[in-house]
């Protein structure tokens, strides 16, 4: 994993510029946070699972972009050498 040394202003930029890059993605873990609203609303006691579980699905959703993204990385790397 890579960390960076970064202000918030500037995390907060590239967050958003992740965002609209991979709008997809962005759209698809909206919906399921809307859908785990729902399920709130309707269904209270949901609240002693629901948000690890969304936790794990956003997470899913986003860790496998982030792994296409290495990989396209990786090939840009090697083509390069």
């Amino acid at each position: 994993m890579v960390h960076y040394k970064l202000t918030l202003w500037a995390a907060i930029k590239n967050s958003f510029f992740f965002s609209i890059k991979y709008f997809p993605t962005t759209l698809l873990s909206i919906i399921f946070i809307g859908l785990m609203l729902v399920v709130l609303y309707y269904m209270p006691v949901a609240f002693l699972a629901i948000f690890s579980f969304m936790a794990y699905v956003v997470f899913l959703i986003c860790y496998s972009r982030f792994h296409k993204e290495g990989e396209l990385a990786k090939k840009h790397q090697l083509a390069q050498e």
